[in-house]
């Protein structure tokens, strides 16, 4: 005797006559959009991220406020359409909801149980995505919330409208993805058969779900404060982040159809929280080495590995590049006045100038101590001393910090059709550097190439 067996959301039952499709924010993206709090912004001093909903622009404002009511009035609207089923519906929240749990201790035990604002991925979107599968869609307003307050409790600690707004966008994203199942299967629901339309389904509405909560979160990048949401934007930018969040999403399905074949059997998934875990830890701590602590700007090494490429690329196709060395002038006689801890903050407001005082494909690395090591792809000598002399203005005139401080740049430019080594490019930057101190420092210096270093023009 072969045996089905069925689950609200995956099986046919339970649905209201006539009803042909079903109205059913993310951990990884949720961390990336509440991981400035805490983080300084080093030009005005103040804590980027600490403030409440009232200090965003009102654009993002409304736009929150919006998205939070639209995640509610769906969920009331599920609930009237569909209600929220019985006991096994109830339990199979419970589960959830202790998946995730079991999810985020697992989390905190392998990075230290620390308390920290920027973390690694806490699977929240894997509950949510279950939740479509399994439960009647009301439910989402249970699960989610739930979730997202055990690991408010746990450590993560970001601005509560952040959390809130975050939460919401899930919710959003449950809906769609809930809806998308329904019109790809009016009048029924999944079951345990082994039909691989059924699969194809399941992938379309996690696509749908990362596409919407990808595109919520892609919008408040956009309209809150550009300093508040910097590691929000970078994360958006990498594939590998998608590609962890699709991993996810599966282990929430995993975990549904887990549910609904053999219940007892869940506990065979916790090593694969571990394993989901342990490669979400991959992309922070590749983060974390690449980064300078002091200033959020990439280490000298993987700026030169990255800026090596770059080069290579530009010469390739005859384009010019420059580089520039920035050193803060006597810093330590400033550290030697002020203190230490004002020395690392006068680094930080430094670093913030430099990031935000250049173009958008422009690279800086703290190359060491008070020194930074600027790439300028797609610049002529001219460019490149403009822009430098416009960073090092910002720098004397910069306010917030006690005492005087001002800062020596050394240019090098490479013309188009030159070829012209990294490294030796980042000699005559050097060069240039010593000049602008002997020279009496608090000013830019550009220096040329030498002819040996020089090979042939391109073409």
């Amino acid at each position: 005797m072969v045996t089905q067996v069925t689950s609200r959301r995956l099986c046919p039952l339970h649905r209201p006559a006539g009803v042909v499709t079903r109205v059913q924010y993310f951990p990884g993206l949720a961390d990336a959009f509440v991981v400035a709090a805490g983080r300084r912004s080093g030009a005005a001093g103040r804590r980027v991220g600490d403030s409440d909903l009232a200090t965003a622009p009102l654009v993002c404002q409304v736009y929150i406020r919006a998205t939070i009511a639209a995640a509610i009035v769906g969920c009331v609207a599920a609930y009237l359409i569909e209600g929220i089923g019985g006991r096994r519906d109830a339990a199979g929240a419970l589960v959830l909801v202790v998946a995730s749990v079991l999810n985020v201790e697992i989390a905190r035990y392998l990075e230290g149980r620390q308390r920290v604002a920027q973390r690694p991925h806490k699977a929240l979107s894997a509950w949510a995505f279950a939740c479509v599968l399994l439960l009647p869609p009301a439910w989402l307003i249970v699960v989610v919330p739930a979730c997202y307050a055990h690991t408010w409790w746990r450590g993560l600690r970001p601005p509560l409208w952040k959390w809130v707004g975050s939460a919401a966008f899930l919710v959003l994203a449950g809906l769609a993805a809930e809806l998308t199942l329904g019109v790809a299967h009016p009048g029924q629901r999944f079951s345990s058969s082994s039909d691989p339309r059924q699969a194809v389904v399941l992938l379309v509405s996690q696509g749908v779900f990362l596409a919407v909560e990808g595109g919520l979160f892609f919008l408040v990048s956009r309209l809150n404060h550009a300093a508040d949401e910097q590691w929000l934007k970078e994360t958006l930018a990498r594939p590998s982040f998608y590609a962890t969040e699709a991993g996810m999403l599966a282990i929430g399905s995993l975990t549904a159809l887990v549910w609904v074949l053999a219940p007892w059997f869940l506990f065979l998934l916790l090593p694969a929280f571990g394993l989901l875990q342990q490669a979400a830890l991959h992309e922070p701590m590749r983060t974390l080495a690449r980064t300078d602590a002091k200033t959020g700007l990439l280490r000298y090494e993987p700026w030169r590995h990255d800026t090596a490429y770059e080069v290579e690329q530009l010469m390739n196709h005859s384009r010019p590049w420059a580089v520039a060395f920035v050193d803060l002038d006597n810093f330590k006689q400033y550290n030697d006045t002020y203190g230490h801890l004002a020395g690392d903050e006068a680094l930080g407001a430094v670093a913030e100038i430099l990031r935000s005082g250049l173009r958008a494909d422009d690279t800086v690395s703290r190359f060491g101590g008070e020194e930074f090591a600027v790439f300028l792809p797609d610049a002529d000598a001219a460019t490149a001393h403009k822009v430098a002399e416009r960073l090092r203005l910002d720098i004397a005139h910069r306010t917030g910090l006690p005492g005087r401080l001002t800062a020596s740049v050394g240019v090098a430019a490479v013309e188009a059709g030159q070829q012209v080594e990294l490294a030796v490019a980042l000699v005559t930057a050097d060069r240039a550097l010593y000049d602008a101190k002997a020279a009496g420092r608090d000013q830019t210096v550009s220096a040329a190439l030498r002819a040996q270093d020089v090979e042939a023009p391109v073409g």
